[in-house]
């Protein structure tokens, strides 16, 4: 059997302390905000653009791309060879997308808000493309 060797991949500990550092700083900003009322930093991604991303979605909104944004720069900080680096930022970037709040009823207030307006026929309509895709095996996609 053919041994596969792994190439080693590090954040440098000084590039991961400042990134920490950093990181803490910009959450308790915004927790900070949060809990006080001031608003939230407007959010430029699309997918939470809507008017019903306010209050505890607009939190949720941005906390996620806080987190986002810093597990990015820790992938761009990754030292190792470049195959291994498009690795771990393919694996960081396809994760967090999969985790935003837009992809889950619960914690996207557009869908609930869609759910409402349809009388649940929105709902209905997901879990029969979902069943349509698992029939088929694959996933479908779109924009």
């Amino acid at each position: 059997m053919a041994e596969t060797r792994l190439e080693s991949a590090a954040v440098p500990a000084e590039k991961l302390v400042a990134l920490q550092q950093k990181y803490a700083q910009d959450l308790t900003l915004l927790c900070t905000a949060y809990a006080e009322g001031k608003g939230l930093p407007q959010a430029k991604d699309k997918r939470f653009s809507g008017p019903e991303w306010n209050g505890f979605y607009g939190f949720a909104a941005a906390l996620y791309l806080l987190n986002e944004r810093y597990l990015m720069q820790m992938a761009e900080s990754v030292e190792a060879d470049v195959k291994t680096r498009e690795r771990v930022r393919f694996a960081i970037q396809y994760w967090v997308e999969a985790m935003s709040p837009a992809n889950f009823l619960a914690t996207n207030p557009e869908a609930q808000h869609n759910l409402l307006e349809t009388n649940g026929k929105s709902l209905r309509s997901g879990i029969l493309n979902m069943l349509g895709d698992l029939s088929k095996g694959k996933v479908s996609q779109t924009d």
